[in-house]
């Protein structure tokens, strides 16, 4: 199950709360949304949603390796703070402290197998 979940060609949803050095255009909203490339790669579609002039919940469903950070500098930003509320639908226990874990209930587990099968739909219904 942890390689169906972490593995980015998998599609998983992971979102994360961020804040940015420079304001969060719109420009940056639509760019995200059609995927950025970051050098040697495309990223996939990413939802980002603004809470602030340089706040935002942003959703992905690759998760390479410093890929938010990367795209925002592919588009002239930098990301200040990052971290993850949310995995595949289960919303992060703030009250854990790094290296915590808790087990997952029943519900949350049948919710993280059908996890993949959900997770590109929701960008479909939010284009």
């Amino acid at each position: 199950m942890a390689h169906e979940l972490l593995a980015p060609k998998k599609h998983v949803e992971k979102t994360y709360y961020l804040t940015t050095k420079e304001p969060i255009s719109d420009e940056t909203k639509n760019r995200f949304f059609e995927g950025v490339d970051i050098g040697n790669y495309v990223t996939a579609p990413a939802l980002l949603e603004t809470t602030g002039e340089r706040e935002a919940y942003i959703t992905i469903t690759e998760g390479k390796y410093h890929q938010i950070k990367q795209m925002f500098e592919a588009l002239g930003n930098k990301v200040s703070t990052l971290e993850r509320v949310n995995f595949g639908g289960i919303n992060l226990d703030r009250a854990l402290e790094r290296g915590d874990f808790r087990v997952l209930t029943d519900e949350e587990l049948k919710m993280l197998r059908e996890s993949p099968k959900r997770s590109l739909e929701r960008f479909v219904q939010n284009a």
